[in-house]
């Protein structure tokens, strides 16, 4: 009896526990880590403005005018703070006939080149150091630096003129110049036109051996006038010149110095007649050659002045900017410039050239360029 009721009660343990659900173990997992939300990359565009030695009024006020349109423009917010823009001065020669200029303007664009931050360079630098800037900011690690050029005036910037140019300034084959200046070719036209209001018959072209260009074609295409061609200034040439009594004697080239002597040169030979001349003019070096006999002198010039100028370079630069907000880059950035098409009312041809950019002939009048009536 004891061992029936000892086996019943084993048998029934064992069906209580085949009746029982299985035992869960409860597994304890770690809180879940909260993804981070990945920070957008911001990217520096530096507009390095440089109108001579940095510390100049004239400097400040170039920088002054970057700076007013980029806050007219709102570009602290550009897109969506991804990009800063800021502009700040750099010393740069602008003359490259000064002792050092050249190496210096070397030296500036290797730093400059090597600045992953400076996305626009704005410069009055004349044709010189312009030649010199352009073949090292245009590889700058395959994305270019582009250059607003405000007195950048030969020809071959942005058409052929002499053999191999524009390629020869672009190395990798991205034009990098927003010309914001009138051609020699351009000015030569303004410069006929007023020969021929003003009653002038014979042109005397003076075309710089070392820098040939389109001058003399120019003048001589538009309008009832008969143009002598002649070469690098001498002495024989001043007398020549002075003898055959043309009515306005041209300056071709682009040396200052140059130009200046030529016309003391002139005026000490006797000649009397009109003397002018493209973007040289406008350099220090030309009034400090020429002396006394700068007064009178014309030149053909842009309407607008170079704050001016330098605050539609920089309104083009804001919307550049703004359309590659999806991936921003130099390249991209210069891409965008280079192909602004009605922007604050001015476009740029597929080389750079500014359009419109209106021009008026000045005459020096007591140390300063004043409009001439007609």
């Amino acid at each position: 009896m004891r061992r029936a009721i000892v086996l019943w009660a084993a048998c029934a343990t064992l069906a209580l526990a085949a009746c029982r659900p299985p035992l869960r173990v409860v597994v304890t997992e770690p809180p879940p880590v909260p993804t981070a939300t990945p920070t957008p990359t911001t990217f520096d565009a530096v507009i390095r403005v440089a109108l001579g030695d940095a510390g100049t009024a004239e400097a400040r006020a170039g920088l002054e005018a970057v700076q007013a349109a980029l806050s007219a423009a709102n570009a602290g917010n550009l897109c969506n703070g991804r990009v800063r823009v800021t502009a700040t001065a750099l010393s740069l020669p602008r003359d490259a006939e000064a002792p050092g200029a050249l190496n210096a303007a070397r030296d500036a664009a290797f730093k400059l080149a090597k600045d992953d931050t400076t996305w626009l360079l704005i410069t009055d630098a004349d044709n010189g150091i312009v030649r010199v800037l352009l073949p090292e900011l245009g590889v700058a690690a395959e994305q270019p630096i582009p250059i607003v050029g405000l007195s950048a005036s030969a020809i071959g910037f942005t058409k052929p003129a002499e053999a191999a140019e524009p390629e020869l300034y672009y190395p990798i084959g991205r034009p990098s110049l927003l010309r914001f200046a009138p051609d020699e070719a351009t000015r030569a036209a303004a410069l006929a036109t007023w020969a021929v209001a003003n009653g002038v018959r014979e042109v005397a072209v003076i075309e710089d051996a070392r820098r040939p260009g389109a001058t003399a074609a120019v003048i001589a295409a538009l309008g009832p006038l008969s143009v002598t061609m002649r070469g690098a200034p001498t002495p024989t040439m001043t007398a020549t010149i002075t003898r055959t009594n043309p009515g306005l004697v041209v300056y071709a080239g682009e040396r200052a110095t140059e130009a200046g002597q030529l016309l003391a040169g002139l005026r000490a030979a006797g000649y009397r007649g009109a003397f002018a001349g493209g973007a040289a003019l406008g350099a220090p070096g030309f009034e400090v050659a020429a002396g006394a006999a700068a007064e009178g002198a014309l030149m053909a010039e842009a309407t607008s002045t170079t704050v001016e100028r330098i605050s539609q370079a920089t309104k083009l630069a804001v919307t550049a900017l703004g359309k590659v907000c999806a991936d921003p880059s130099r390249e991209a950035f210069r891409k965008a410039l280079m192909a602004s098409k009605d922007v604050g009312g001015v476009s740029l041809s597929a080389m750079g050239d500014v359009s419109p950019l209106p021009l008026r002939v000045l005459r020096r009048s007591s140390g300063a360029w004043v409009p001439v009536a007609r």
